[in-house]
C-alpha cells in the first residue's frame, strides 16, 4: 500500500462501480430470501418493509424501520392468551376438554363449579385480553365457583395485577367465588396482598 498506493487513485471509478455490484450480489441469500417469503406474514412484511426502506432511508434508519416493525408483532403476539377449559379425571387430575375425545361422565364433573386453565406473558399488553377472556368464561353459563389455573402464566406486572383485582371484585359482587390455583410461588407472593387495602382473600390463593 504504501509503494503502489497511488496506483490506486488511477484506478477507473467504472470498474470500481463494477466491483461493488459483484459484492453486493455476493450479500443477497436467494435461498434465505425464499425461506422468509415462505415464512410468517409477518416475516414477509418485515423483510420487504426493510428492503423497500433502504432505497429511500438512510442505512440506520431501515435497520431501526425493521427492528421496529418486529417488536410491534411480537408484542402482538405476546399479549394473546390461551385460555380453555379443564375438568377433573377419575384419577383426580386436571385434564383439557377436548369435544369428542372428553366425555364428562367419565369426569368429576360439578355444574356449580368451572376450571380454566391460562397461559401465556401477563404484562401490560396482555391485560386487556386477559380480562375479556375472563370476562366472556363467566357470561358463558352459571356456576358458583370459577377456578382459574395459572400454571403456565408469567410475567404478572402491575397492569395484569390490577385488571385481576377489578375481575375479581366484579366476580364477588356478582355472587361468583373465585379461586386462583396452581400458580408458582412468586405469583402467590405478589397476589397475596396483606397490606392497608387487601382485595384477594388469602384462602383463594393456592400454589
Amino acid at each position: 500500500l504504501l509503494t503502489l498506493g497511488p496506483l490506486i487513485n488511477l484506478t477507473p471509478l467504472a470498474s470500481l462501480a463494477g466491483l461493488i455490484f459483484v459484492i453486493a450480489l455476493d450479500l443477497i441469500d436467494t435461498k434465505q430470501i425464499r425461506t422468509v417469503m415462505r415464512s410468517h406474514p409477518g416475516d414477509r412484511i418485515a423483510f420487504l418493509a426493510t428492503a423497500l426502506g433502504s432505497f429511500f432511508l438512510t442505512l440506520d434508519l431501515v435497520i431501526y424501520l425493521g427492528v421496529v416493525i418486529s417488536m410491534i408483532q411480537f408484542l402482538h403476539k405476546a399479549r394473546l392468551i390461551n385460555v380453555r377449559d379443564m375438568v377433573v379425571n377419575q384419577d383426580g387430575e386436571m385434564i383439557d376438554v377436548v369435544p369428542g375425545l372428553v366425555e364428562l361422565s367419565a369426569t368429576l364433573h360439578c355444574p356449580e363449579i368451572r376450571i380454566v386453565h391460562v397461559e401465556g406473558s401477563l404484562f401490560f399488553g396482555a391485560a386487556n385480553s386477559l380480562t375479556n377472556a375472563l370476562e366472556s368464561v363467566l357470561r358463558e353459563s352459571q356456576f358458583r365457583v370459577l377456578i382459574v389455573r395459572l400454571r403456565r402464566a408469567h410475567d404478572l406486572d402491575y397492569t395484569s395485577i390490577s385488571a385481576l383485582k377489578q375481575f375479581y371484585a366484579r366476580s364477588l359482587g356478582k355472587g361468583t367465588t373465585i379461586l386462583f390455583a396452581d400458580m408458582p410461588p412468586e405469583m402467590v407472593k405478589v397476589l397475596d396482598d396483606r397490606g392497608r387495602d387487601p382485595v384477594f382473600d388469602s384462602s383463594h390463593l393456592f400454589p
